[in-house]
């Protein structure tokens, strides 16, 4: 069937609409097969059934909309009209200003939604209504032809309201997910994790296209909306093709019937045509030739009964290894496999944060830890150890028994029951090596949250810091290490590989560009299970004190009230750049007036490796009455040092994602600078709220230091100027929608028709 593009302008309009509309991408067959009328029960309205009346209303209008094109008859006509007023009368208002057609969840078997909610969890009592971008994107192209036939303002004034919901965020009502950075997908399912339905896009798109070009209402955000869209299907569409066929959606996987392939092929047509895309004209010649190609029709039939058989043996083992125990609660149950738990750093608090913030859910969790190495304190948390003390997951071939403990573990605790909802590795590379596979295989969920290992693959600087580590040990270990090293490498790899084809999602901090995308791509991960987040920071813990304060509270601790103080909170290791610190700081003092240089005093809170050669460089270098070691500090002893300080120096030289205690030291108002590794440095950093210099650069370091100590204005203004970003972007509403987007939260609509 032909699709001709629909471009109206406004000395078009008093044109008669059925002359100038096009006919909708839907088969003609179509209309035979529905009834004319679909209503639910008697006194019952639609939603509080299950059925699927509102799709089926709106596909059978469009179908009666090309008869009527086609033959000109008044039956169809009338038969369209009838639909669209159903459409009108049963549509339901969720917000103000929004409304649509939710159709309620049913997860009672053998249901699409009950199979679906399988694979996102085993979490039962799911209740609620969702919107469909099918229902939404076709209602839509509806509703626009009946108000051009008959110039109704009821039908205009629905379109406002059903394009609101293309608009808004699924935890917000509305059927829009983000992807990557700026992408965004219309979702079949308005439900997370986001299944990402290609159907369902389509028919959005070709609705939310004819409504941004029409411009019946003068919305200027609904062009823009579809450009975005658009670009993100494209970004998409690669993970769809198969090479032989086609995937119906990005979480469950499943090969199309032939009858669905035509569809989609028919939908990208008219979506070509609309848009003048040469790359959907490509696209759908190269689907059209699957279904026409035998060899593909083959390999399609081969394949498909594959992924039927596994599945059934998938199903039978589930049931027969991992027995689940249903929960009594309506607590979600999750398992965090970390290499060393609790120990203070980065892991722990966002872990602490995400627990906390998660209880204020409408679905809080319960984390049990699951580790090889116990630290302090553990008495706090739910923590499962595994293997024992010599196993390592730095060293080969120690990192394959951590693996193999692990694994041996997990299975363990499925196997009694455990019954988790969620495994929540800590890493990309051995946690998630042995809980991805047994996740996979329980039927769980299975996010990642990889806190720079990933990083790690790639470097040749952290290769160099391990070789570099050797100096000093033992001659045996110097001559046999290079050897486990090589072997080490292509271990990593490995794991990598394994995690990759059973992690369901990639929760990476950081920014686009830092290098991660490029890494995921490398090892098959596409970009729909890659998410960034930025760490969340409770700003009203960081109460700027006035000068009378600080300066009782220095004299407190043994510093002067005129100090000009720099710290650095971070584990004394390599990739810190602690030394590249020290060097600078010894270079800036030189460059300073006798009188900044003995107010200048240097707190450096952490423990590690490079301890004892701190202490020799600070004693070489004089820096005795200047330098001070604190030592490995908690976190209140943190909030602490923020008071005291003015100036934040990070000189890290390797790592990934968000520098924690970089955002808490903005949060403190603190004038920091820093390195521009991770790339995230320099993103928060920008538009003067930071200094950012070379990683590496001692020169550019100590020239940054005499600038902030010298002139206190600036560092007042950059001070200001981070918290004020911090506490607009690093917000715990913005942290928790990330993991609601992670995991299927129920959402509860309070419906009203209109």
């Amino acid at each position: 069937m032909c699709w001709q593009a629909i471009v109206f302008h406004s000395h078009q309009k008093k044109q008669t609409a059925d002359s100038s509309l096009s006919p909708y991408p839907l088969d003609m067959a179509f209309a035979l097969t529905l009834p004319g009328e679909v209503q639910g029960a008697d006194g019952v309205p639609y939603h509080r059934t299950f059925g699927k009346q509102p799709r089926t209303i709106a596909l059978y209008a469009l179908a009666q909309w090309n008869a009527y094109l086609m033959t000109c008859e008044e039956e169809h006509r009338a038969a369209f009209l009838a639909q669209a007023r159903w459409l009108l009368q049963h549509a339901l208002s969720v917000q103000d200003g929004m409304a649509g057609w939710p159709v309620p969840i049913d997860t009672s078997p053998p249901s699409h939604l009950a199979r679906m909610h399988e694979k996102r969890s085993a979490f039962a009592g799911i209740s609620g209504y969702y919107f469909s971008a099918t229902i939404q994107g076709c209602a839509l192209s509806v509703l626009l032809r009946a108000y051009l036939l008959t110039r109704e303002p009821e039908f205009l004034q629905m379109t406002q309201f059903v394009f609101e919901t293309f608009r808004l965020d699924i935890l917000d009502g509305g059927i829009g997910a983000p992807v990557t950075a700026e992408g965004l997908w219309f979702e079949e399912y308005a439900l997370y994790p986001a299944s990402h339905t290609l159907a369902g896009m389509l028919f959005a798109l070709l609705g939310l296209y004819e409504y941004s070009y029409l411009n019946l209402t003068a919305q200027t955000q609904a062009l823009p909306l579809f450009e975005r869209a658009f670009a993100t299907l494209h970004a998409l569409l690669p993970e769809f093709d198969c090479g032989y066929w086609l995937r119906g959606d990005l979480l469950q996987r499943v090969l199309l019937t032939p009858e669905q392939f035509a569809l989609h092929v028919q939908l990208l047509c008219a979506l070509a045509h609309l848009t003048g895309d040469v790359r959907c004209t490509h696209l759908a010649r190269r689907w059209q030739h699957y279904l026409q190609a035998p060899d593909k029709r083959l390999r399609y039939m081969a394949m498909n009964s594959c992924q039927r058989g596994g599945r059934k043996v998938l199903t039978l083992l589930r049931t027969n290894l991992f027995p689940r125990c249903p929960s009594t609660s309506n607590e979600l149950r999750v398992c965090v496999p970390i290499t060393a738990f609790p120990l203070t750093g980065g892991m722990r608090t966002i872990l602490d944060k995400l627990e906390k913030s998660m209880q204020l859910s409408c679905t809080p969790w319960r984390m049990t830890y699951m580790t090889q190495r116990v630290g302090a304190q553990a008495e706090l948390y739910r923590i499962q150890r595994f293997g024992t003390r010599w196993l390592s997951p730095r060293q080969f071939p120690l990192v394959w028994g951590y693996a193999l403990a692990g694994a041996w573990s997990l299975f363990w605790s499925l196997a009694r029951g455990a019954s988790y909802d969620l495994i929540l590795p800590q890493d990309g590379l051995f946690t998630a090596a042995f809980a991805a596979p047994l996740a996979h295989l329980a039927g769980i969920r299975v996010i990642c949250i990889d806190h720079g290992n990933l990083a790690t693959l790639p470097s040749e600087l952290y290769r160099q810091e391990r070789l570099q580590d050797l100096a000093g040990k033992p001659c045996l270990r110097r001559w046999l290490e290079p050897w486990l090293l090589a072997a080490y490498w292509p271990s990593l790899q490995l794991f990598a590989r394994i995690a990759a084809c059973f992690v369901d999602c990639y929760a990476i901090p950081g920014v686009p560009g830092d290098g991660i995308e490029e890494i995921c791509r490398h090892l098959g991960i596409p970009p729909s299970r890659l998410v960034r987040f930025v760490n969340t920071i409770d700003v009203a813990q960081y109460c700027r004190l006035d000068h009378t304060k600080r300066a009782a509270l220095r004299v407190q601790h043994g510093i002067a009230a005129d100090a000009i103080v720099i710290t650095t909170i971070c584990r004394l290791s390599p990739e810190k750049g602690v030394v590249i610190a020290l060097e600078a700081l010894d270079h800036a003092l030189s460059l300073l007036s006798p009188g900044l240089r003995t107010r200048v005093r240097f707190v450096i809170a952490g423990d590690g490796p490079l301890r004892a050669r701190l202490q020799e460089e600070i004693m070489q270098r004089g820096l005795g009455l200047t330098c001070t070691l604190w030592g490995e500090i908690s976190h209140a002893d943190a909030l602490l040092l923020h008071d005291l300080s003015d100036i934040y120096l990070y000189s890290g030289t390797r790592g990934g994602g968000y520098s924690l205690v970089l955002l808490e030291a903005m949060a403190a108002a603190s004038a920091v600078l820093a390195s521009d590794v991770p790339l995230a440095n320099v993103r928060m950093l920008a538009d003067e709220r930071g200094l950012v210099v070379s990683a590496g650069d001692i020169a550019a370091t100590a020239q940054a230091l005499v600038r902030l100590i010298e002139d206190e204005d600036l560092r007042l203004k950059l001070g200001h100027r981070a918290r004020q970003y911090v506490s607009l972007y690093n917000t715990e509403r913005e942290f928790r929608r990330v993991w609601q987007r992670s995991f299927n939260i129920p959402m509860s609509y309070e419906l009203e028709r209109r």
